[in-house]
């Protein structure tokens, strides 16, 4: 069962980089994001990566960067929630900062929860490095 989890993973990340009919196929294929020609392959993705462990998914270290064995592991949910790229509205170029025109201040909200609201960029992020190490 654990080979076909893994089996599974590998084909969602070609099918999602490579197929316009993917409904994800826009924040991957569609910006760019492509799988190492030695990962078209599931034996070399296998040897690579090995089984996906229990709990844990697929990621990419630097988001902006391709799938391959430099720049994937095998991550839990939160720190896939930490690792995403900034929201296209989000003015601050740092996931989970964001400015508030009506307050006229940076608030950090990670993973739903509140870690205040800041009058410069560098308390901002400050509070946003503390609340990854919570």
């Amino acid at each position: 069962m654990k080979h076909q989890l893994t089996y599974n993973v590998w084909q969602q990340m070609l099918y999602r980089c490579d197929s316009p009919k993917s409904a994800n196929y826009k924040y991957y294929g569609g910006r760019g994001i492509t799988v190492a020609w030695e990962w078209r392959s599931y034996t070399r993705f296998l040897a690579d990566m090995g089984e996906k462990p229990k709990g844990l998914t697929l990621e990419r270290i630097d988001n902006n960067k391709n799938y391959c064995k430099d720049n994937c592991k095998w991550a839990t949910r939160q720190e896939q929630t930490i690792n995403r790229r900034p929201q296209k509205t989000n003015e601050s170029g740092i996931t989970g900062v964001y400015w508030t025109p009506r307050e006229q201040a940076y608030k950090v909200r990670v993973k739903q929860k509140n870690y205040g609201t800041f009058s410069t960029i560098l308390d901002a992020v400050a509070a946003r490095l503390r609340a990854d190490r919570e």
